[in-house]
C-alpha cells in the first residue's frame, strides 16, 4: 500500500530524518476525492494526460 502524505510532510519525508515512520499512517478519507477513469488506464500504450480524465460525464460536469 502507497503511503499518501500532507504536503507539509513532504520535506520530512525526503529529508535527513532518521526515522519518519510515524508518518505512515491513513491519510484522511475526507481530503481523498476518487472518480470513474477510462479502463485505457491499465495500458501502457496509452500514455496520454487524458487517461485520467473523469469519464461519464457530459460537458455541463
Amino acid at each position: 500500500m502507497p503511503v499518501i502524505l500532507a504536503p507539509v510532510d513532504y520535506m520530512r519525508w525526503l529529508g535527513p530524518d532518521p526515522d519518519p515512520r510515524d508518518l505512515m499512517k491513513p491519510f484522511p478519507s475526507d481530503l481523498m476525492k476518487m472518480w470513474p477513469i477510462d479502463t485505457k488506464v491499465g495500458s501502457p500504450r496509452n500514455n496520454t494526460p487524458d487517461i485520467i480524465d473523469e469519464i461519464g460525464r457530459g460537458p455541463s460536469g
